[in-house]
């Protein structure tokens, strides 16, 4: 795994339960389906912070249909959740 400091997209046709990790996330841009997230940092603040980050992904909340990042570890945790809905539909 390595750093995603730029631009990413996933979930391009329409997938919300798309994910995206990396042992470095600070993005200025990310598409996740039809959600887009935009960084309100800077290029300094970006590259500060990605001397800070630690590794985490990022995936569509459901409730608050936005991006949301979380640690790496809570991955699992996800694609525990999503069988289960996804077992119940």
């Amino acid at each position: 795994m390595g750093a995603l400091k730029g631009t990413a997209r996933a979930g391009t046709k329409g997938n919300e339960e798309a994910v995206i990790a990396a042992a470095i996330l600070v993005p200025a841009q990310m598409m996740i389906a039809d959600h887009l997230y935009l960084t309100e940092l800077n290029r300094e603040e970006l590259a500060k912070e990605a001397t800070l980050a630690w590794p985490r992904c990022a995936y569509v909340e459901k409730e608050q249909q936005a991006i949301v990042f979380q640690p790496m570890i809570s991955l699992a945790e996800l694609r525990k959740q999503r069988s289960k809905q996804k077992e119940q539909e």
